[in-house]
């Protein structure tokens, strides 16, 4: 059998492809989000079996990244089965661990830091008292946690919309003692009220030790009003700065006095505590404008001065606003970040109405758009680019997180220290590489740019074009390169421990034995698309994935290596990683 020895291909450029709607040997037509027309403009419930390609993007809209597990998960069930599958709310709250020095035993710990740590590694840590140190490995810790939630997501929708409320209402976990226990409180907050009033979480949220830290609140004193929070409040989470938003200068100002006086515990055991300072706060009544409908708050004392929040929140929620303005905010995380007049007239007008007359129920407002024919409307599929947390969740989930250990090859490890072998050692070590590459890539939790959160959640016109510049794009590609393999003996996630470091490297030949039919070059490729692209190719790309692994040789070439090399760890891994590479650097990847 002659072998065909394949040019060598230019490396490809994601800027220019997003940018110039060009391609390197490959076709595709990337959709303008301003340009968008759907064939529906109705809220009518969706009825029809779902195809393939409305499951592709049910799944992808709805998790944090999809895999294998939860297209199973679903396997056979009808539409109504599955929306009552996405919207069960998941069935557990797992509590973060001691674990960013897991493989160090109290004496290394005491030695390491002239302390004893606080709780002994493996065990709960928000409840305790904490310490004046290690508060860089806290947030870390703090921060892996919450991917390690995500990337074992149930097929809820869950953890999305948790996702949501942060880009919404996003706090910036503080480097110092205390940061990382108020920082997991504001998170179980999201949780507990993923599928609740959004009015009540803002209730909540305004008086919650994380916000509180963010925004000032605790060092607002009458002499001197801080007006952090009460801007943020009207202006990014429940008025909006759209053209109905008539609120003045003035209302952000009796606001803040509103929020004179709160202050913070420190120490101890469990959560922050809110303590009230009457030398502190502004006693006298509170007037609001005609937005507010004149208003009058009165001011109280002591304790009862939550009662005036309490007040606030349902002035501000009375008005008609805050539920445009929520509705605009569910409609582009979900469907698609431009809202055109005839969205706003038909889908974000009953959205707000939904809101208003269910006491802005988060949960039964997504869960009719998302079971909406204008959902499932075939413009909005592969419409969007993946933000970070949605590209890298997805290929983490296939290949490491979904029964990992199968996949994961030892021989990488075979020379590195037995206390990192241990599986939830290794475990933390893999999720801390999941918060360095999302970093790289544009995107870290707890800690949004400005309190506003993330640009391409709410600045038009570009919107999710912004997760792509010249910097990020490098570094999706250095990351697909290092996890597709390359055939390189550096390949793989680069994973760092207390006193060493190491790349864990993909073991593809134990990942295919969860394929159908891997010996049949055809079944490969589609079960590959299917897995991670989640849309069509055109036969060029396929081509060229094809060759990527049979080195221009036929489909029967394939099909007598496989046979040959199955069990053949080094033969066969460094044509998989070949093919994996491709796949990885392909555009479609990057987009749901």
């Amino acid at each position: 059998m002659q072998q065909i020895k394949l040019k060598q291909e230019e490396p490809i450029d994601l800027f220019k492809l997003f940018y110039q709607n060009k391609k390197i040997n490959q076709k595709i037509t990337l959709k303008n989000n301003l340009n968008l027309k759907p064939q529906t403009y109705s809220l009518e419930e969706f009825t029809e079996s779902l195809s393939s390609k409305q499951l592709n993007h049910l799944l992808n809209r709805v998790l944090v990244g999809t895999s294998k597990r939860h297209f199973d998960d679903v396997l056979g069930f009808d539409f109504k089965k599955i929306i009552e599958k996405i919207f069960t709310p998941e069935s557990k709250f797992v509590e973060p661990k001691y674990d960013w020095y897991y493989e160090i035993n109290k004496d290394e710990m005491e030695n390491q830091w002239g302390a004893k740590p606080f709780v002994d590694p493996g065990q709960v840590w928000i409840n305790s008292v904490e310490p004046n140190h290690q508060p860089y490995e806290k947030t870390r810790s703090l921060n892996c946690w919450i991917y390690k939630c995500i990337l074992n997501q149930d097929t809820s929708i869950h953890w999305k919309i948790v996702y949501f409320l942060h880009t919404l209402v996003p706090t910036n976990v503080e480097q110092n003692s205390y940061g990382q226990k108020a920082s997991y409180y504001y998170w179980k907050l999201l949780f507990d009220n993923a599928f609740g009033s959004y009015k009540d979480l803002m209730l909540k949220m305004s008086l919650e030790p994380q916000m509180m830290v963010y925004l000032d609140v605790w060092r607002s004193h009458k002499d001197s009003p801080n007006e952090n929070y009460a801007r943020e409040l009207l202006e990014l989470y429940t008025v909006g700065k759209g053209p109905g938003s008539g609120f003045l200068e003035s209302d952000i100002y009796q606001i803040a006095r509103i929020f004179t006086g709160f202050r913070l515990t420190r120490m101890g055991e469990g959560p922050h505590q809110v303590v009230y300072e009457d030398f502190a706060h502004d006693t006298g009544d509170k007037k609001l404008s005609s937005f507010f409908n004149n208003h009058t708050i009165k001011g109280r004392l002591g304790q009862n001065y939550s009662e005036e929040v309490e007040d606030l929140i349902d002035i501000i929620f009375s008005i008609d606003e805050p539920s445009k303005f929520l509705a605009r905010r569910i409609y582009q995380f979900f469907v698609n970040p431009v809202i055109s007049s005839e969205i706003e007239l038909n889908i974000i007008n009953k959205l707000s109405e939904d809101l208003r007359a269910n006491n802005y129920n988060l949960g039964k407002t997504i869960k009719r758009l998302i079971s909406s024919k204008h959902f499932f409307d075939s413009v909005f599929f592969n419409s969007i680019i993946k933000p970070p947390l949605e590209y890298l969740s997805s290929i983490y989930k296939e290949l490491l997180f979904d029964n990992y250990f199968e996949y994961v090859s030892d021989h990488d490890w075979e020379s590195q220290p037995n206390k990192i072998k241990d599986l939830e050692t290794r475990d933390f070590y893999i999720l801390d590489s999941f918060r360095h590459y999302l970093y790289m890539t544009g995107f870290e939790i707890n800690n949004p740019p400005s309190v506003s959160g993330w640009i391409p959640y709410y600045q038009a016109p570009e919107f999710d074009k912004f997760w792509i510049n010249t910097y990020t794009v490098t570094q999706r590609q250095q990351f697909a390169n290092r996890i597709g393999g390359k055939g390189e003996s550096n390949a793989g996630i680069h994973v760092y421990y207390f006193d060493g470091s190491t790349s864990l490297r993909i073991d593809y030949t134990k990942y295919l034995k969860s394929f159908s039919d891997p010996s049949n070059i055809d079944s490969l490729i589609d079960e590959c698309l299917k897995r991670f692209i989640l849309s069509d190719v055109d036969d060029i790309t396929r081509n060229r994935l094809k060759n990527s692994i049979t080195n221009g040789n036929s489909d029967e070439h394939w099909t007598e290596y496989y046979n040959q090399n199955k069990n053949n760890y080094w033969s066969l891994n460094q044509r998989l990683e070949h093919l994996f590479h491709q796949i990885f650097q392909l555009i479609e990847i990057n987009i749901f």
